[in-house]
Parts: structure tokens; C-alpha cells; sequence
């Protein structure tokens, strides 16, 4: 109940104005992505109808503001019915989409849309534009050119539904008070599917230019990469601004595995022709089947090999057996799918300088990259020399020498644990210089080590195939039919890859026929196949002179060897370990493996150095032969030499 005496009068007047003046509507809260990021949005209804999708916008928008449009089925997978997949709009227009099925997973709005394929003209009808205000610093988008009445629906309406002509650059929007950071993440790897150039390889991220793959592994080398094909603006106090993306955004994408798993996987990279592992010659470009991106020539087989022979006609390889590890070698490139983490190192040794070892090293470069490669100096100090491999890879060569390669005083055998596994792992993994970062790529690379006369760990000398090239005289006085071998290999490289095909091909043709070849490599076959190939196509004794330069360039081996030949005949006739290293110390062998070492730890170490040459043949003077045995007796273990004339062979 009123009481009437709390009631006033209000002048007339009064009652006039406010009648006049309608209450101010609430000024609705400033979206500061839709101020700023993107300059139209997709009428998502329209582009659905126009590809003849089925769907149902949901009634309400999902927790994020999105408009939710449920499909009747999901591109990739037809059972995934409604309501299974969805596409989502956000207020600010940005797109995503997602199929709840496992198998789906990681599928978004680019995927969706590509899945989703162009418009069907049946159910064509353009898709309007809903304009947005632009950021302060943007410019208007040129107008577009007037169609012709009868040019029929544009292959792609996204161009008109962005309001982005093609060649425009897109827009990523960066909002750290609204936009959640995986949303940004997300379209940071959209803008790398779409320039259509990066890849995943070994888990980096890597762009290909033309013939040069480029890796991308630090936040600034990302974010150079973004704003080449894209332009961010980033929402500050004072508006939107155009900025390069910034290096913690880059660095945190770089560390999110579920982003960089995006993009397609890169299985090797390659400038010259090779096989798949079903054996097709792989096509130029990305090949989804063997993901190999092949950035080569296309070569046609030759019959014959007329420049092969004219080519390495001159050189002077010591046995035929040289020549052939060396053509296994270049149809090892060819080949290289198959034996990626197994396959040789090539050692060229010389009995002396200027024979053609870094020439023939260059060639390999030459046919494989289509240019020579840098060199790089071995040096005793691993991390020193990871550091140039390193480099060296970085920058995307293939090949790899490692010329003149000495010994010092201070390290008197070539023996290096980098080099070692850089020969045999199936990815090569090295610490940068003056970085916490590590390159890594698989290990499609051919190590070559040019040296004259040298010392090798036996390590080394078991991972490398030997080309030995041999000359008496004075080598300045030689002449060669070819001038300039690496010039004419790199004017003739198609015709050179064309033949080395030629030879797998008729090898295939006879129904791929292998051989017996002794090799640490057999555990994909590289032996048996490159002998193969070989032996079908003429060329003798792949492999013949592991052996000979095993006893040549092991310096244990070689001490072993003198031991020996001074133990052969002496009456005693068996030695304990301790005994044959008292021998070895008088005789002044194994001078580095014992030195510092005490009667014991000698012993011990000729027990080890002993079971490495049981079973071996020894050559002795007067055309006899001593294999070396183990026995036991009163003493306990001891080493016997069974010694042959050579009559008894």
C-alpha cells in the first residue's frame, strides 16, 4: 500500500524531457581482436552450401564464444557421422575444426578444408563478407577486378571470403590478453603449410630453396621465417600493431611437438637420382609414398658406359678391385634409401701426393650435389672437429671430405670416436658452435678421407672402403686424356648418373642377383647389392683388398705382423700373454698400447690385442705362412704360431 503522503508533483516540463530522451544503450565491451586482426570473416553457412556439405549450427556458442557448425559426416571419415565433427568460428573469424575420433586427431581447419575440396557447382552460391574494421596501420586491400558475367563461380571463393587478393600476405593476429597461445601456435604452422616449402626432417624444421635445404633451429631463425610469408600484428594498449613475431612465441612453438608433427615428414633430402625402397626411380619434389624430396635433375638410363671409362680411364687405382670399390661407391649414392646408417666411409690412400685422390672425392661431391664440396681438415680434438661437421652439414652438403688427413706427434693414428659414429648412425646429430642447439639430418652423407700413407684406428679402417691409387715415379709427369676430370664430370653429370642407372637397371633385368661380400655394412644388404650390381655389369673384385689394407693401414696389425715373423721359428713354441708382451716390449712394438702400462696391465692388453688375429694367416719370409692359434696347457691359456711352407700350401 502507497502511502499517499510520500507522493510529489513533477512539473510537467520535467516529465517532457525524459519522455524525449531514450536511455543510452550499453556500449558494448571492445573486442580487441576483432579491432584489429582480420579485415573480413567466412560466412562459414554459404562456403558449407556451395561444397554441398550437410550441417546444423548448434544453438548455442561453445565456451569460447565460437559458433559451432555440426557436419553430417566428417571428410576423412564418413561413419564419423553427426555429431562427431564440427567447424568452429570464433567471434574475431578465426576458423578451426575437429573430429572427436581418435583416429582424426591432430586434423584442423586447414586440413578440414582441404579434405573438404573446392565448391560444387550445384550448390554454388558466392558467400557473403562481413567487413571488419582494420587496424590503424593497415592498408585497404586493392579492389578486386570485376568477373565477366559468364566466367561461371571462382575455383577458390576462400580468396574472396579472406578479402585477400592471392598474392597478399596473410594476417596472424596476436592477442596475449584474449587469444590463447596453442591458437596462435596453430596458426603460426598453418602459415608454414600454406607457403608449402617446410618440412619436418629429423625433427627440425627445415625450408627448401630450389636445391638448398635450409634448417630452421633457432626462435629467431623461425620468426624470420613466419614474417616471410606472413605479417603479425600484435594488440598493445594503443591499438594493433604490425611487429615481427615475436622470439618467446617462436621459441615455444619450436619446443611443441604437436605443432611441429604438422608438417610432413621428410625422410631424405637429395640432389641426385635414387631409388625407393620398392625400387622406383623417386619423382622430382616431395613424394608422399617414400617421403623423399628429390631436388635433382631428372636423368634418363644409359646403356653402356662409355664416359664412366673415359672418365677414370687415367687414374691409376693399384688393382681392379680399387676401381670397382669405387664405382660402388658412386652406385652407393644412387642407392642411398636403402643403406641410410649403412654404409662405408671411402678411404683414398696414396703412396704419395698428386695421384687424383681429392679429385676423384670432388667427383663424388660433383655427382651427388651437382658442385664440388668444401673441405675440412681432421683435427685430434673431437669437439673441434664435431664443430666443422657440424658446419659442414648445416649447410647442406652430402658429401663430405676430409682431405689430407694426417697424424701428429701428439696423436700418431687417425682416430677419432665423432668421426667414427658419423660413418654408421642412422642420423647424424652435432653440437653447434657457440649454440646449445644440435643439427641433426638423416645420414644420407658419404664421408671421404684422403690421406698418403697414413695410420687409421681399426675402428676407422673396418667403417671405410679403401681406393688405393698407386704410382712410381714422378707423378707431375702424367698426363691425362680429360684435362680437367672435375669440369667434364660436372658438364657431363647427366650423362654420368644416366650410366651409373643403367647399370642397376640391367642388373634389375637379370633379377637383381648378390654376391658374397664380407662387410660390417650386410645388415641392409649394402655388400651383397653393390657387389651385385658389380660382378652382373663387369667389374671384378668389389671389396678384394679389405684384407691387404687392413695389415697396410693398421698399425697393430702391423706390429702384430713382425711379432710374428720373430716368434715363428723360435724353439720355445708358446707363449703366455704376459710372455709374448715382454717379446713385443724388447722388440719395441705397441709402443703406444703399452705405454705407462705396468708386467700386468701389458699382459692384459696383448691377452685383448692376441684374440683380435686368432685365426689370421701371417706371410713369413721364404714364401711361408704362420697362423696364429690359442690353445692351453700347464701354464694355462698360451699362443701357438702353426707355421707352413710353401709347398704345404
Amino acid at each position: 500500500m502507497i502511502d499517499s503522503g510520500s507522493i510529489r508533483v513533477v512539473p510537467r516540463s520535467l516529465l517532457d524531457r525524459l519522455a524525449g530522451s531514450p536511455p543510452e544503450p550499453p556500449r558494448p565491451a571492445a573486442d580487441p581482436v576483432r579491432t584489429g586482426a582480420f579485415t573480413s570473416q567466412l560466412d562459414v553457412a554459404r562456403w558449407l552450401t556451395a561444397r554441398g556439405v550437410d550441417f546444423r549450427v548448434k544453438a548455442e556458442p561453445d565456451g569460447r564464444g565460437r559458433t559451432v557448425y555440426i557436419l553430417g559426416h566428417c571428410p576423412f571419415h564418413p561413419a564419423h557421422a553427426d555429431p562427431d565433427a564440427c567447424v568452429m568460428q570464433a567471434p574475431n573469424g578465426q576458423m578451426s575444426a575437429q573430429c572427436f575420433h581418435n583416429s582424426c586427431s591432430g586434423q584442423g581447419w586447414q586440413a578440414f578444408k582441404t579434405a573438404i575440396g573446392p565448391p560444387d557447382r550445384d550448390h554454388y552460391d558466392p558467400p557473403l563478407t562481413s567487413q571488419r574494421r582494420r587496424p590503424r596501420c593497415e592498408r585497404p586491400p586493392p579492389s578486386e577486378p570485376l568477373r565477366p558475367a559468364d566466367a561461371g563461380p571462382p575455383e577458390d571463393p576462400d580468396a574472396v571470403t579472406e578479402d585477400r587478393p592471392p598474392d597478399a600476405r596473410r594476417t596472424i593476429p596476436i592477442d596475449p590478453k584474449t587469444l590463447p597461445v596453442a591458437e596462435t601456435l596453430q596458426i603460426l604452422t598453418d602459415v608454414l603449410l600454406e607457403a608449402g616449402d617446410c618440412y619436418r626432417r629429423t625433427g627440425q624444421v627445415v625450408r627448401v630453396a630450389g636445391t638448398d635445404i635450409i634448417p630452421v633451429l633457432t626462435p629467431p631463425e623461425l620468426s624470420g621465417l613466419v614474417n616471410r610469408h606472413a605479417e603479425v600484428v600484435m594488440t598493445t594498449d594503443d591499438g594493433p600493431e604490425y611487429r615481427p613475431l615475436p622470439t618467446h612465441y617462436a621459441h615455444t612453438w619450436l619446443h611443441q611437438p604437436n605443432q611441429i608433427t604438422r608438417l610432413s615428414n621428410m625422410a631424405m633430402f637429395t640432389l641426385n637420382p635414387v631409388y625407393t625402397l620398392d625400387w622406383r626411380l623417386a619423382p622430382a619434389g616431395y613424394d608422399r609414398e617414400s617421403e623423399i624430396y628429390s631436388a635433382g635433375p631428372a636423368v634418363a638410363s644409359q646403356n653402356g658406359t662409355t664416359h664412366l671409362d673415359a672418365l677414370f680411364q687415367d687414374f691409376c687405382f693399384r688393382t681392379p678391385g680399387d676401381r670397382s670399390n669405387y664405382i660402388g661407391i658412386l652406385l652407393t649414392a644412387l642407392l642411398m634409401p636403402h643403406f641410410i646408417g649403412s654404409k662405408p666411409a671411402v678411404l683414398f690412400h696414396g703412396n704419395q701426393p698428386g695421384l687424383g685422390k681429392s679429385v676423384l672425392a670432388q667427383i663424388i661431391a660433383i655427382l651427388r650435389d651437382g658442385r664440388p664440396t668444401e673441405t675440412a681438415s681432421y683435427n685430434p680434438n673431437d669437439e673441434e672437429f664435431e664443430k666443422r661437421l657440424a658446419a659442414i652439414v648445416r649447410r647442406g652438403a652430402t658429401t663430405i671430405l676430409i682431405d689430407n688427413a694426417k697424424s701428429s706427434g701428439r696423436a700418431p693414428r687417425i682416430d677419432s670416436a665423432v668421426l667414427e659414429r658419423s660413418i654408421t648412425d642412422p642420423i647424424l646429430s652435432y653440437r653447434l658452435l657457440g649454440q646449445s642447439q644440435e643439427i641433426r639430418a638423416e645420414n644420407s652423407h658419404i664421408f671421404c678421407l684422403t690421406a698418403n700413407t697414413p695410420e687409421l684406428s681399426r675402428d676407422l679402417i673396418t667403417r671405410c672402403v679403401v681406393v688405393h691409387l698407386f704410382h712410381e715415379g714422378d707423378p707431375a709427369r702424367r698426363t691425362f686424356t680429360i684435362p680437367d676430370p672435375e669440369t667434364d664430370a660436372l658438364e657431363h653429370r647427366a650423362i654420368l648418373l644416366g650410366e651409373l642407372i643403367g647399370l642397376i637397371e640391367r642388373w634389375r633385368e637379370a633379377g637383381s642377383p648378390r654376391v658374397e661380400a664380407h662387410s660390417r655394412f650386410n645388415k641392409k644388404g649394402w655388400g651383397p647389392i653393390i657387389g651385385g650390381i658389380l660382378a652382373h655389369n663387369g667389374y671384378p673384385d668389389f671389396l678384394a683388398n679389405a684384407a691387404e689394407a687392413a695389415a697396410e693401414l693398421d698399425p697393430g696389425r702391423r706390429d702384430f705382423a713382425d711379432l710374428v715373423a720373430t716368434l715363428a721359428d723360435h724353439p720355445q713354441g708358446a707363449w703366455t700373454a704376459g710372455e709374448l708382451a715382454e717379446w713385443a716390449g724388447r722388440l719395441g712394438l705397441f709402443a703406444e698400447d703399452g705405454k705407462d702400462r705396468g708386467p700386468r696391465a701389458r699382459a692384459t692388453r696383448m691377452g685383448l690385442l692376441a684374440g683380435r688375429f686368432l685365426g689370421e694367416t701371417f706371410t713369413l719370409p721364404g714364401g711361408r705362412t704362420a697362423s696364429f692359434e690359442k690353445t692351453s696347457d700347464r701354464k694355462g691359456t698360451v699362443y701357438r704360431f702353426v707355421v707352413q711352407t710353401h709347398a704345404e700350401v
